[in-house]
């Protein structure tokens, strides 16, 4: 009965769900294309394969962090818009851990259909990625096209298995902690944005592009195959500079348009661009 509910709640909630299932999806096809371009036996004998497979091996924990808050958060923006659901059922008389069994049965649901056509997409991607590379490099690697990474599919598997599980716990515990009247009444309620102030998020992209640039004048005066401090140095600088660019450039876009008032009160643009800073 649970199942039948929770097949039919997803396929009712199709649009709703859309959005979490194809964030899911693009995180999942990035995370093992990426991996499966380090992992190719193919790669071996080619130099700049093998740096960029030990380059992927070393940012892959680092892409699988910012896969799980773009996961999570995608989950919470799903989960706030079925709040009032789960009210309208705890209304009916259903029990709290009955909304939390159908809650993780579709979890479950999307996230298995997430894996396979996540899979799928990042194997063409990987392949396609492959191809660039060769033609920008001119050189062909014999044997790699058509080829499946298993290591790269146990990779994606383990890290997303863990996501999905912390997706089904932070739904199990809204669910049971959020009261009846604050479920029934959550569509009327916005979600607040903590806005830094504009001349800090200036400072700070100000900064993170100094940052890049000093990145990528070490990587061009080192080179992409000489593994120094100076690489080292330009791969850290590169990371926390992009990091800090989008960070600042979010609060620094919708604090701008905040202090251009006929600008901000026109039409859904301070709308859209909360949409844009989420």
């Amino acid at each position: 009965m649970y199942a039948k509910l929770a097949f039919g709640n997803v396929r009712k909630s199709l649009r709703s769900f859309s959005i979490y299932f194809l964030t899911t999806v693009l995180g999942i096809a990035v995370f093992y294309a990426f991996n499966a371009i380090a992992s190719q036996d193919a790669t071996g004998a080619v130099t700049i394969y093998s740096i960029l497979g030990m380059l992927i091996d070393g940012v892959s924990v680092f892409i699988a962090i910012i896969l799980f808050f773009l996961v999570l958060y995608a989950n919470r923006f799903l989960l706030r818009r079925r709040k009032k659901e789960f009210g309208l059922y705890l209304l009916l008389g259903m029990q709290r851990g009955d909304v939390v069994k159908i809650t993780l049965i579709e979890t479950m649901l999307v996230g298995v259909l997430s894996l396979v056509v996540g899979i799928l997409v990042g194997f063409g991607i990987s392949q396609l990625l492959m191809l660039v590379s060769n033609a920008l490099l001119q050189m062909e690697v014999p044997g790699f096209i058509g080829g499946f990474s298993e290591s790269s599919l146990a990779k994606t598997l383990i890290v997303f298995v863990v996501i999905f599980a912390v997706t089904a716990v932070v739904n199990t515990g809204s669910v049971m902690k959020t009261r009846l009247i604050d479920l029934m009444q959550s569509d009327r309620k916005n979600e607040e944005m903590r806005l830094r102030s504009l001349p800090f998020s200036l400072a700070l992209f100000i900064a993170s592009c100094i940052m890049i640039g000093v990145a990528y004048y070490l990587l061009i005066q080192n080179g992409l195959m000489n593994a120094s401090p100076q690489f080292l140095a330009s791969t850290i600088l590169v990371c926390l500079g992009t990091l800090l660019f989008f960070y600042s450039l979010s609060g620094f876009l919708l604090r701008l348009v905040q202090e251009i008032k006929p600008l901000d009160y026109r039409g859904l643009y301070m709308f859209s661009l909360r949409q844009l800073n989420s």
